[in-house]
Parts: C-alpha cells; sequence; structure tokens
C-alpha cells in the first residue's frame, strides 16, 4: 500500500487555517463596506463575526470528517487537497 499524499492531520490543520484566512478576509472586506455607509455598532460587528465563523465552520466540516474517517483513502486525502488548493508545508500550514 502506498503512503499518502499528504498527511491528514496536516491537510486537516491546512484546512483550518485556510478557512480562518477566508473568514477573516471577508469579515474585514464586509465590515469596510458597512462602515463606509455608517456605523458598525460593536453588537453588529459581533454577529457578523459568529455568522462568518458559523459558515465557514459548516463548509469545513465534511471535508473535515471525511479525513477523520478512519476507512478514508488516499483519494479522499488528494481530492480535499485539490478542492482547497491546499499546499501543506511540514507546519501544517
Amino acid at each position: 500500500m502506498r503512503e499518502p499524499e499528504r498527511d491528514p492531520e496536516q491537510l486537516r490543520r491546512a484546512l483550518r487555517v485556510y478557512g480562518q484566512e477566508v473568514k477573516e478576509r471577508e469579515l474585514e472586506h464586509a465590515l469596510s463596506r458597512l462602515e463606509a455607509g455608517g456605523t458598525v455598532s460593536p453588537a453588529q460587528q459581533s454577529t457578523l463575526e459568529q455568522m462568518a465563523a458559523t459558515i465557514v465552520e459548516e463548509i469545513l466540516t465534511p471535508s473535515i470528517a471525511a479525513l477523520d474517517d478512519p476507512e478514508r483513502d488516499d483519494e479522499t486525502v488528494r481530492t480535499v487537497t485539490r478542492l482547497y488548493g491546499l499546499e501543506v508545508d511540514s507546519e501544517g500550514r
């Protein structure tokens, strides 16, 4: 049996880093657009942050679950890597 191209644990970490980067980038973009039209209250900002975190979590959960599956195969690992355009270094980033 061949070794997987990517370590699933490193890939899982890279996937979470990717999700965090997307969340922060899009949240910053949304907040700057909203603030251009007026003031965003702390409660509104908190709501947007929670919504962004929930969306990212919902999108990543199926892929993370597939990586956690004890019956996953190399193709699953390759597919997740390709799907999100991830490159995994030795630090899992």
